[in-house]
């Protein structure tokens, strides 16, 4: 059992190194609440509640009136699906001729053996897996946009340098912390690096020339922004309403007390699904306003559907949004909730890029227990703790790994934007 366990450890190990290495958006995230999660005192349910802190009014002069604090928390949960595997049959066959098994002392060859066939395999599929995933949270989260109009994102692309310094501005003027990620896709990446061959600063022109691509996760590097890019920042497929110019304009009915249900008009009667989770809505009509000061900023509402929307049979459709409406307190982030029949626009299909701090996309990740009477090993480093489990199959004469990770996945929206560029 020696050998075993050393290619469990191996593959442990390598797993762990190459997520440090390789994971854009998990490296990224913030992992400052893993501690919520291992409370020992009491259950936790697998449920925290993330407390977003809210702005108080300044108030001026000698006589000054006391305001309760306004909670706004966001729930943040980790369920059985959160569970990330991959598993792999070795037999006695591929034991002895793969990887020169029994008790036989690995050799240098040996190990590149077994991390080639087993535990790079194994990182991408996690990896892939768990990017889709920080993926689907961040687009049915952020509703904060400098794309916020149709017109915007049919008639700009994400090409150039102004596209990014216009996120910086946007940035600025929401007042968010000064350490900010932009993650890109593949395609806009590289299309804004060709806008930049021919510019005049040296230390960009370089980086664009040897790569291709302006980052490569350097602090500040463009516009104020770390760069990065993502193989899984794929297209999104808008839902029925934003697949046709005739049905993709509807108007506002009316906003719920709490301000987290929008209900709109003008949409086919039917129950089917209308709106699919991640789908974008324009409200051109509505500003937002600065995080701290609560003051008009230029920028217009676009609002996230969080969830698959159908429609009520009667012409409506009530879409739950990622994040509440609120005109007023210490939360507000719209100048007026939107009025009854002003104008929406579904967004059609997009692609995906996003920017954020720190706070804005959360990974809680967590090491599974031992299971008794097998073959444990594990990397409990930093970012990200894996355990390999072996058992035996003595009538099939094979071993079976499973690679697996407890990885909680949350987006926050205040902290979270989104910059969509045309299909």
């Amino acid at each position: 059992m020696p050998n075993l366990f050393q290619v469990s450890s191996l593959i442990a190990q390598t797993t762990t190194e190459f997520f440090l290495q390789k994971s854009p958006l998990y490296n990224s995230s913030n992992h400052d609440y893993e501690s919520e999660f291992k409370q020992q005192s009491y259950k936790t349910g697998g449920t925290i509640n993330i407390k977003v802190p809210g702005n108080p009014p300044v108030q001026t002069g000698l006589s000054v009136s006391a305001s309760n604090i306004q909670d706004l928390v966001i729930p943040y949960t980790i369920t059985e699906s959160d569970i990330y595997s991959v598993v792999r049959n070795l037999n006695s066959y591929e034991e002895i001729f793969d990887i020169g098994g029994g008790s036989k002392a690995l050799t240098t060859a040996q190990k590149k053996a077994v991390v080639d066939n087993y535990g790079y395999p194994a990182f991408q599929s996690l990896e892939g897996r768990i990017e889709q995933e920080c993926v689907t949270r961040l687009k049915s989260t952020a509703y904060i946009t400098p794309v916020d109009t149709i017109e915007k994102l049919e008639s700009q692309s994400v090409n150039s340098f102004d596209a990014i310094s216009e996120c910086d501005e946007l940035a600025n003027e929401m007042k968010v912390d000064i350490s900010r990620y932009m993650m890109m896709n593949s395609r806009d990446a590289r299309l804004v690096s060709n806008s930049l061959q021919n510019y005049f600063a040296q230390t960009y022109a370089l980086k664009v020339l040897k790569s291709a691509f302006i980052g490569n996760g350097d602090k500040g590097n463009l516009a104020g922004f770390d760069v990065w890019r993502s193989t899984e920042l794929k297209k999104h497929t808008a839902g029925t309403l934003g697949q046709s110019n005739s049905t993709r304009n509807i108007v506002v009915d009316s906003v719920s007390s709490d301000g987290k249900t929008i209900t709109f008009s003008g949409v086919p009667s039917t129950t089917a699904t209308l709106i699919k989770a991640g789908d974008r809505i324009s409200i051109p009509s509505v500003n937002l306003v600065s995080n701290i000061t609560h003051t008009d900023i230029r920028f217009k509402l676009v609002v996230t559907a969080a969830a698959d929307a159908q429609g009520n049979n009667d012409g409506t459709i009530d879409v739950v949004i990622s994040f509440p409406l609120l005109a007023s307190g210490e939360h507000q982030n719209v100048t007026a909730l939107p009025a009854g029949s002003a104008p929406a626009v579904v967004y059609p299909d997009r692609y995906l890029n996003f920017f954020y701090t720190k706070a804005g996309l959360s990974t809680v990740p967590l090491m599974l227990p031992e299971i008794y009477g097998a073959t444990n090993n594990k990397s409990d480093a930093n970012p990200f703790p894996i355990r390999v489990i072996l058992q035996g199959a003595a009538l099939e004469m094979q071993n079976n790994y499973r690679l697996a990770s407890l990885v909680g996945i949350q987006a926050f929206a205040p902290y979270a934007f989104e910059l969509p560029s045309k299909v």
